[in-house]
């Protein structure tokens, strides 16, 4: 007799600053008593010490991993920025189903199987449960006042109304969520469980106006309304198994605790403020910054890439190395743009293992004694200067991924100094099982194809299997802007710095 299947999920969790609440986190959903596959996605919102903790207590696995995000200058803590990175934690999940859960909140061990058994029994988009409130003593909130208002006068009125309908009970810490039509008071986020379908297509709002910043409307609210409006069937599983703790940035200010994101209104200006630079914005020369090519028949693009580049940067160090094309106008154009140009054997064969990584570190070692290796391709554009550049070691540019292995895709990788001398000076990319038919990074089929049917190595998954077993730091920057096919947004020179690929 056979059993029944269960479909995998996605535990999808957005974390800054608070690694000991997170640890507790990780663990309630490692101790779900679902018989499908769990996976846990998390997304660090540019934070050093919960990558630290990551590193140094987790492994990447098919069911765990994490990413980071850098946060743009104009970004700040609330729901406007949590909407943003939950949603595309949303889009980067590979599952049919996904679910919520905040990095200081907890699932009890039947949380995910009695919402999936829910659903699966109504034939519903979207389940959610019941929840208990604690502080993060884990004693029990018996406060006849409701925790997410302004003002503890508000909680106590709001308690009392919802104390007449059955929501919540005296001397109880439990509260039941609603979605019902007519009285969708409110789910909170950890309580959801949603085919991820329906949240791609009904993201969290990330625009907030200032009566919903009064009113204390957050983006799991306005999630709700948008969930409610696309006509999506909801069900309850009637079981009270999310622990929410107290202490959040949408709680009585009474009640928040110092590590809290806060949600502070800010009133929007047009044009340029005197808003100081980030706190790791660093004074850049353009020295420090050395953009380094590949070049295979690919003349036309080159120029194009190369006359920006120097309208932008016209002083910043370039390094073009011809990856087994003999052409002479390519060491012509890198002369009159003011490079060093190296001819060089065809590596990209996969027999070559990582070859072409470690050369590229070489030559930017070697040749420069800038602060940043940018690795971009002919097709890539220069638009302006970087306001802001790490200050801590890392491999940067735009995430990517393929199940659980994330990399930085390869039209424009940014490196730190003393990564690409570490990565060098260990000799890493020489290993020999890169050169293998299938070389580890290969996790999965689509990977496979591109040495297996093509022949060929990869930037991308070279550098992302690299961050990945050595530990390095590889963040999501906000200024760049690269993916594998066209077309780029239209508008893409006003958002970014550099984007890729422009192949007309």
């Amino acid at each position: 007799m056979s059993q029944e299947v269960h479909a995998p999920i996605t535990a999808l969790t957005v974390t800054r600053g608070r690694p000991f609440l997170l640890k507790k986190c990780i663990e309630s959903v490692r101790r779900q008593d679902y018989r499908g596959k769990v996976i846990h996605l998390i997304l660090v919102d540019e934070c050093a010490a919960t990558i630290q903790f990551l590193q140094e207590r987790y492994q990447f696995t098919p069911n765990f991993a994490w990413f980071e995000i850098a946060r743009s200058e104009n970004e700040r803590s609330g729901p406007e920025l949590l909407a943003d990175r939950r949603n595309r934690l949303t889009a980067w999940a590979w599952t049919d189903w996904v679910s919520l859960l905040d990095d200081d909140d907890q699932y009890e061990p039947s949380h995910l199987r009695l919402l999936y058994e829910a659903a699966q029994k109504e034939q519903a988009d979207a389940a959610y449960s019941h929840i208990k409130v604690f502080y993060r003593n884990d004693s029990p909130f018996l406060e006849e006042q409701w925790p997410w208002c302004r003002t503890q006068a508000l909680g106590k009125e709001k308690y009392a109304d919802l104390l007449q309908k059955g929501i919540v009970s005296k001397g109880s810490n439990e509260i039941k969520e609603c979605a019902i039509e007519g009285f969708h008071y409110r789910v909170i986020t950890g309580a959801w469980l949603l085919k991820r379908r329906l949240m791609a297509e009904n993201p969290m709002p990330s625009d907030f106006s200032y009566r919903e910043f009064v009113e204390n409307k957050a983006e799991d609210d306005k999630l709700l309304d948008n969930v409610i409006r696309s006509g999506a069937t909801l069900v309850q599983s009637e079981a009270f198994t999310l622990r929410y703790y107290v202490g959040g940035y949408s709680n009585e200010p009474g009640l928040q605790k110092q590590d809290a994101q806060k949600w502070e209104w800010v009133t929007p200006v047009d044009g340029p403020t005197d808003r100081p630079s980030p706190p790791n914005a660093l004074p850049l020369l353009e020295t420090d910054l050395a953009f380094y090519i590949n070049v295979f028949e690919d003349l036309s693009l080159l120029e194009v890439c190369l006359a920006q580049l120097r309208k932008v940067y016209p002083y910043a160090q370039l390094i073009i190395r011809s990856d087994g094309d003999p052409n002479p106008a390519f060491k012509k154009i890198t002369e009159a743009y003011h490079g060093i140009f190296f001819y060089g054997e065809n590596l990209m064969p996969i027999r070559h293992g990582g070859k072409i990584v470690h050369e590229m570190l070489r030559h930017f070692l070697e040749a420069t004694n800038s602060k940043y290796l940018f690795k971009i391709d002919p097709d890539t554009r220069v638009f302006k200067k970087f306001k802001k550049l790490p200050d801590y070691s890392a491999i940067f540019g735009t995430v990517q991924h393929q199940e659980t292995l994330f990399s930085i895709q390869g039209g424009c990788i940014g490196f730190t100094r003393d990564v690409a001398k570490h990565l060098y000076e260990t000799r890493y990319f020489l290993h020999p099982d890169f050169a293998r038919e299938r070389p580890p990074w290969c996790i999965n089929q689509t990977l496979l194809n591109r040495p297996l049917y093509k022949g060929l190595t990869s930037f991308d998954w070279l550098i992302g299997w690299a961050c990945r077993e050595c530990r390095i730091r590889m963040i999501d920057w906000p200024e760049i802007y690269s993916q594998w096919l066209p077309p780029v947004p239209e508008g893409i020179e006003e958002k970014f710095a550099i984007a890729h690929p422009f192949k007309g």
